[in-house]
């Protein structure tokens, strides 16, 4: 039998944001004609990457999804999600920002290009909570509900979606649409994300007949290998396929829709999970059923949302005072903390402290070589909030010590920092 992926989250430290939030290795076969072949001829890997799944797709309308939103770590985007309430967020749980800063932890909504900074709202995040049976070697019940710090006004033009609470939705072959800023280049190593919201349609599959997917997919070290679906779909999994199109690196956790007429009319059946490359002819998309874990989900909304939607029924449910799995403290240290590892030769810790002045919006940075070759690390105007005035954040990075480096400091209007 073979054995199950294995799931690991990115790092997202400043210096290094990865777009691909989800990297999850999966056992492979391919034919093998050495000496050290077993007696079926053949060797497991652990080789291949499920992609954190728009390949082939096209610009959306603006305001046609407005429940999409953008999961960003110190102003760049890592994940998608779907607004469900207007202070609740669904996403997938591999996106989970538990271990980051969540000063610098954004969701950001009402924004259709996300270089137009100025426009929508970019919301702190109060909590969130990953789903208790989240797997993340199988990546099964792949959710995570996130809980926004300030609820969105009926006056901003920004809906949220309803939930999918029928388990024959969607049926076989119905058409879902799918959306998002990640990859929209299918060729394995070459990343093109997307400044708009991109989308492409694809179309509902059993999982019978998704578990019975198997050819070959590309792999950066060994080509051309292997690979089957056998023993990996679950009831918590829905699959989708079109050709020539899918969702990509940097999509994970956005939305799989029944699209109605207009927004109000959509109907969020998954959350985008992983795949097997991107548009694979052999290998559909892989999306977490809503379905599945309606009742999981409508009791969070009920318990944590300061309003949730009248449709889900709340009224009377008993509302929680913080999250079921709330994030854990680290203590005052009572000792010394620990000192750094040693660095390699010739690597440098730069220490850059950001104290903001009274107008913290109109604020960005960036560190770079002398000859700004190469940014370092860059925190676009935006990044920071009008609560985050007269604070102070550090920022650590490890640096070659033979090189020179540049500060920029860029204020919104050039009238200099006030207060």
């Amino acid at each position: 039998m073979k054995s199950l992926p294995s799931f690991k989250l990115p790092l997202m430290a400043p210096a290094l944001l990865l777009l691909l939030c989800c990297i999850h290795f999966f056992t492979l076969t391919y034919a093998q004609t050495s000496h050290h072949q077993d007696d079926n001829n053949h060797r497991t890997l652990n080789l291949f990457q499920k992609e954190t799944r728009i390949i082939n797709g096209i610009e959306a309308t603006p305001s046609r999804y407005p429940y999409m939103v953008s999961l960003q770590y110190a102003g760049s985007h890592f994940c998608g999600g779907t607004l469900i309430a207007p202070d609740i967020v669904l996403s997938a749980g591999h996106c989970s920002g538990a271990e980051q800063d969540l000063n610098i932890y954004r969701v950001v909504v009402g924004r259709y290009d996300l270089t137009e900074t100025w426009k929508g709202r970019s919301i702190k995040m109060k909590s969130e909570v990953v789903h208790p049976q989240y797997n993340e070697e199988s990546v099964d019940n792949d959710f995570n509900i996130i809980v926004l710090a300030e609820k969105i006004r009926e006056d901003e033009g920004i809906q949220f979606v309803k939930l999918n609470s029928d388990e024959a939705v969607p049926v076989v072959g119905a058409a879902t649409n799918v959306m998002g800023w990640g990859d929209t280049n299918p060729i394995k190593g070459e990343t093109e994300v997307s400044d708009v919201l991109m989308e492409t349609e694809v179309f509902a599959v059993s999982n019978e007949e998704c578990e019975m997917s198997k050819g070959t997919v590309a792999t950066s070290e060994f080509g051309q290998v292997f690979a089957d679906l056998q023993g990996q779909i679950t009831d918590s999994m829905l699959c989708a396929w079109a050709k020539d199109t899918d969702g990509c690196q940097g999509d994970s956790g956005g939305p799989l829709v029944v699209a109605g007429n207009t927004p109000d009319q959509d109907l969020l059946v998954g959350v985008v999970s992983w795949g097997l490359g991107c548009a694979e002819e052999e290998f559909p998309g892989v999306y977490s059923r809503v379905s599945a874990q309606h009742d999981w989900i409508r009791e969070q909304v009920c318990g944590l949302s300061t309003e949730p939607p009248d449709y889900l029924q709340c009224t009377g449910q008993m509302k929680f005072t913080a999250p079921p799995s709330p994030r854990p403290t680290t203590p005052k240290p009572t000792a010394p903390l620990p000192t750094y590892s040693p660095l390699p030769d010739g690597r440098k810790r730069l220490l850059v402290v950001v104290t903001l002045d009274r107008y913290p919006e109109d604020t960005g940075w960036s560190l770079a070589t002398l000859d700004g070759s190469d940014v370092i690390y860059e925190n676009p105007i935006g990044t920071y909030e009008g609560y985050d005035k007269f604070k102070s954040y550090e920022y650590n990075f490890e640096v070659d010590g033979n090189l020179f480096y540049q500060l920029k400091v860029k204020d919104h209007f050039a009238d200099g920092f006030g207060g």
